[in-house]
């Protein structure tokens, strides 16, 4: 059971940092691409051009889904009360973050939104970096997470 606990946690900051970079990495390309796959898909008919932003939509929800599902995980494990209050700042999180972007976006461009929506995933991968080195060199026994905070 052990050993599956110590994989898990492993897979999960793999999962993790995987998913940040490639957030990052794809926020930092889309202005590019879009301003190509727009003018490509300019005369096309309106199902083509959903199922392209549909298309071009879907790696980066996935890709900001994994974040919070691997934090709340976390937090499950480590503190189970604080699971609704992760709900809760996630939820105020969303609601702030989406007119946040409507507002930028009208002001400076989607182009603007997309570098902040990098730059705080890069900050959000920065942050958690050292978190993440610090618990592979101390084990994962060091943080409770193996027993689920239970000495």
């Amino acid at each position: 059971m052990r050993a599956a606990q110590l994989l898990l946690g492993v897979a999960e900051r793999a999962a993790l940092r995987g998913a940040l970079a490639l957030l990052v990495g794809l926020a930092l390309t889309y202005p590019w691409m879009l301003s190509r796959i727009e003018a490509a898909t300019l005369a096309a008919p309106l199902p083509v051009r959903a199922l392209v932003a549909a298309a071009l939509l879907f790696p980066l929800g996935v890709l900001m889904g994994v974040p919070f599902a691997c934090g709340l995980r976390r937090v499950e494990r480590l503190a189970p009360g604080l699971t609704p209050w992760i709900w809760a700042v996630n939820g105020g999180a969303s609601v702030v973050s989406a007119i946040l972007a409507m507002v930028v976006a009208l002001a400076l461009g989607y182009r603007a939104v997309l570098w902040l929506a990098a730059g705080s995933y890069l900050a959000a991968a920065v942050a958690l970096w050292p978190l993440a080195a610090a618990r592979e060199a101390t084990g994962p026994a060091a943080t409770g997470a193996v027993t689920g905070g239970r000495p």
